[in-house]
């Protein structure tokens, strides 16, 4: 039977997918917003966001562990419940599509502009589809691994505080700033992932309170995007970082060290490993919605859907603006999404079911050693997290 992820690992996973694109042009957003020593409102969002992940823990608890798949499926009818599953799994999809485009993007802007952004595209939503098939278990696995190749580099941006010009901070705090709801969702966009937690709770540690580690990786999160806006207002004028598209990768252009310039694209390439891991938990969520749905371990079908959605996004002549238009709407959408299944939580009832909890979702991959022989089709993932985390 698989293990249930240890909470250092869920911390880890959650730094890895909270971590996404957004941090490269985070700076520029949050000075447009809020104006002059604007990086506080930082640890705002991340106060925000920790006060929801305990809502998600209380609720979650209440259901006893349940995902809020399986609420939904237990409380509604089919017809309503399939309504409140697939829209979300399809935006899902379309969200992981984005994360990939954007990445892609940003690779073609800072590096070579012949970069194809259909094929990079594609290849990342490959490698996407191929971690989600193996299950959480398997990301989160993934996720320890990645996230041990690229943290050393965070000594590396410690260094820029020695090019700090302490007179660019003013006085003045959330000076010139032009507050817009559009701006403070796309900085909320930034933060956003972490509401995946609905979907994994009934794989977690039960004997382990997984708030504290979901508000701990939170707090780094915070920390980490306040360091890096803090950076930037003291090494950049506030009128140029507003204009200034991908702010953090011109950081090292600007530091006196010049070891730094050359790391840029080495941290670059390091981001790629949390748009994979984000991109892949998104789709594992929207592949476990629909085998809520499902009487049948319809696995492989659901992945191909899943493929067949993103790749046809692929070959849609999207220009940056438009892409950046599809990412904000999504964006609304998801939170949309969050504050409705987060109500859910508190407005419907505990409700046993046994033939439909997370808990036989789960065992498709763990199930019944001793009682009767699954066949080798229903368990996709069977052969997944038997190490422990």
């Amino acid at each position: 039977m698989n293990t249930p992820i240890k909470g250092y690992a869920f911390a880890i996973l959650l730094f890895m997918i909270v971590r996404g694109i957004i941090f490269f042009q985070l700076p520029s957003l949050v000075t447009k917003e809020f104006g002059t020593n604007s990086w506080v409102m930082l640890y705002a969002y991340t106060a925000l966001v920790i006060g929801h992940m305990y809502l998600i823990y209380k609720g979650s608890k209440k259901h006893k562990h349940a995902s809020i798949w399986t609420i939904i499926h237990t409380h509604f009818p089919k017809p309503i419940a399939t309504i409140f599953i697939v829209i979300p799994s399809l935006l899902f999809w379309v969200i992981s599509f984005n994360l990939a485009n954007a990445y892609a993007r940003v690779l073609q802007f800072t590096s070579d502009p012949s970069v194809n952004i259909r094929t990079i595209s594609i290849i990342i939503l490959a490698v996407v589809l191929f971690t989600a098939a193996h299950g959480l278990y398997t990301i989160t696995k993934t996720s320890v691994l990645y996230y041990l190749f690229s943290f050393w580099i965070v000594f590396f941006e410690l260094l820029q505080f020695n090019d700090i010009e302490f007179v660019r901070y003013t006085p003045f705090f959330l000076k010139n700033g032009h507050l817009s709801f559009n701006g403070i969702l796309d900085i909320l966009g930034a933060f956003l992932a972490y509401e995946t937690i609905m979907f994994m709770t009934p794989y977690l540690e039960k004997n382990t309170k997984w708030i504290t580690y979901a508000a701990l990786s939170a707090f780094v999160i915070g920390t980490y995007y306040t360091m890096y806006c803090f950076l930037a207002q003291g090494l950049l004028p506030v009128e140029q970082i507003q204009d200034v598209r991908f702010v953090v990768l011109r950081l090292y252009g600007a530091t006196q060290i010049n070891a730094l310039e050359y790391i840029t694209d080495l941290l670059f390439i390091t981001f790629i490993f949390s748009a994979i891991l984000t991109a892949s938990v998104y789709t594992w969520s929207g592949l476990e919605g629909l085998k809520t749905l499902q009487t049948k371990d319809r696995h492989k079908e659901n992945l191909l859907i899943a493929g067949v959605i993103m790749i046809t996004l692929c070959y849609v002549p999207f220009n940056f603006d438009e892409s950046k238009l599809l990412f904000s709407i999504s964006n609304i959408i998801l939170v949309c999404i969050i504050v409705i299944f987060t109500l859910l939580y508190f407005i419907l009832p505990y409700k046993d079911n046994k033939a439909s909890t997370d808990t036989a979702n789960c065992d498709n991959t763990t199930n019944q050693a001793g009682t009767t022989s699954a066949p080798a089709s229903s368990s996709s993932s069977s052969s997944e997290g038997v190490t422990q985390l």
